[in-house]
């Protein structure tokens, strides 16, 4: 694929690369300034507008860059092959490992995926092969790309909202800071929450408020429809979680990093259950006192009632999590 690039595609990585670099740079200052007392000082403050000058610069030179569909997924083809490490995990993962050593090319890459989702030219290229009867087809994949971003959305928001909750309630000096650049890291590395967050000067909302439901309304998906998808998107995530916080060391709980690595788990499983419903989360649930009774786990994990009273104060939860959910709607006339 490397191939396919020219050397002014090639310069034109490197320079968006230095510019994510010198915005990276704003967001360590920010995370120090937060950290120190210092959000509601006039160098917040100036930081915050430095830091909104540098994205609308990058954001600008993206969307006046002309680059077809092929073009962008050679670039990010490039990208994987020359900037990310061996050990890299997509999107949030990587920041939920606190490993923070790729953020540059998460930035990078998601901004490519982004604009490569959004180019009109992948549209124009599935609507020529449509017959007329056909169109409703291409509506269908316009509102399921855009139900999913706003899922994604929905999902990280409610992740940061549960997250501020142990920041206010964390009383240890040494977790805090861990918990705390989470926020920043999500922010730099995921283009549609970075928007939100600067436009709040990176406060987490104290009411969570869930667009998914006004975009299936605005793409006239059926409440069947959209609960589906929000349920199965939790799903997914709560199932590769929980075996996640089984698997935790908890001989060494003792260390700051491992608790904040612990609490993040908590929240990235509780943000899943409340996309889930009611008849899911019951079977999920009987399938995880199953699975901690069977005697192959018993083998495995004779100790871990640590890790498994995570779990379970995690489901119950669950019922106090969703009462803290607001749905946006639209009201039809």
């Amino acid at each position: 694929m490397n191939n396919d690039l020219e050397k002014i595609d090639i310069e034109f990585i490197d320079f968006i690369t230095e510019i994510a670099a010198s915005i990276e740079t704003l967001y360590i200052k920010l995370f120090n300034l937060e950290i120190n007392g210092k959000k509601e000082t006039e160098e917040y403050k100036k930081t915050i507008e430095y830091l909104k000058i540098s994205v609308e610069v990058e954001n600008e030179l993206l969307q006046n860059k002309l680059l077809s569909s092929d073009k962008i997924i050679a670039m990010m083809f490039y990208l994987i092959k020359k900037k990310k490490s061996e050990n890299f995990s997509e999107n949030y993962k990587e920041v939920l490992n606190q490993s923070y050593n790729d953020r540059i090319f998460l930035r990078i890459f998601n901004k490519f995926y982004f604009k490569y989702k959004e180019n009109p030219t992948i549209l124009q290229s599935i609507e020529k092969y449509l017959d007329e009867p056909e169109e409703e087809i291409l509506q269908n994949i316009i509102a399921k790309n855009e139900l999913d971003k706003s899922l994604e959305r929905d999902f990280l928001n409610s992740y940061l909202f549960l997250l501020q909750q142990f920041c206010l309630d964390s009383q240890d000096e040494y977790v805090f800071p861990y918990l705390l650049s989470t926020k920043y890291n999500l922010s730099y590395s995921i283009p549609s929450i970075e928007e939100s967050l600067i436009s709040l000067n990176f406060e987490i909302p104290d009411t969570l408020c869930l667009e998914s439901s006004m975009i299936a309304n605005i793409f006239s998906m059926n409440e069947e429809e959209y609960e589906k998808a929000k349920n199965d998107y939790g799903t997914k995530i709560a199932f590769s979680q929980i075996i996640k916080i089984l698997d935790m060391d908890n001989k060494n709980f003792s260390n700051p990093k491992n608790i904040a690595n612990s609490i993040l788990k908590q929240c990235l499983l509780r943000a899943a259950f409340m996309f889930m419903d009611e008849e899911t989360l019951q079977e999920l649930n009987y399938q995880f006192h199953s699975q901690i009774e069977n005697k192959k786990y018993l083998l495995k994990y004779p100790n871990n009632s640590v890790n498994e009273n995570i779990v379970s104060k995690c489901f119950r939860k669950i019922n106090s999590d969703k009462k803290r959910q607001h749905r946006l709607i639209i009201r039809k006339k």
